[in-house]
C-alpha cells in the first residue's frame, strides 16, 4: 500500500489533504495547516500552525486527534454510525 491510499480514509475528516511523496499536507476542518512526513517510525511534523506538543505521531489518527475537534467529532460520528448498522444487522 502506498502513501496515498494508506491516507485517504482521512481525507473526509479534513478540509484538503494531499500527497506529495512522503509529505502529507492537510488542513483541518478549523484553518489549521500541518505538513507531515512519513518516516520508518510513524509521521514527524515538518510544519503546522497550531502549536503542538509532540512532534512525532504514530498514525495521522493520532496526529489529527491531537489538533482537530472537527476531525475527532466526524470521526467519532463515522465510527458510530458504523457499529450501529453492524449491531441493527445482528
Amino acid at each position: 500500500m502506498n502513501l496515498a491510499d494508506e491516507v485517504l480514509e482521512y481525507k473526509k475528516h479534513v478540509a484538503n489533504l494531499e500527497v506529495d511523496n512522503q509529505l502529507v499536507h492537510i488542513k483541518t476542518l478549523e484553518n489549521i495547516q500541518i505538513t507531515v512526513e512519513l518516516r520508518s517510525n510513524g509521521y514527524y511534523v515538518l510544519s503546522s500552525t497550531a502549536d503542538l506538543e509532540q512532534q512525532g505521531f504514530d498514525d495521522l489518527n493520532q496526529l489529527l486527534c491531537s489538533v482537530s475537534q472537527s476531525y475527532r467529532d466526524s470521526f467519532t460520528n463515522e465510527l458510530f454510525s458504523k457499529l450501529s448498522k453492524l449491531s441493527e444487522e445482528n
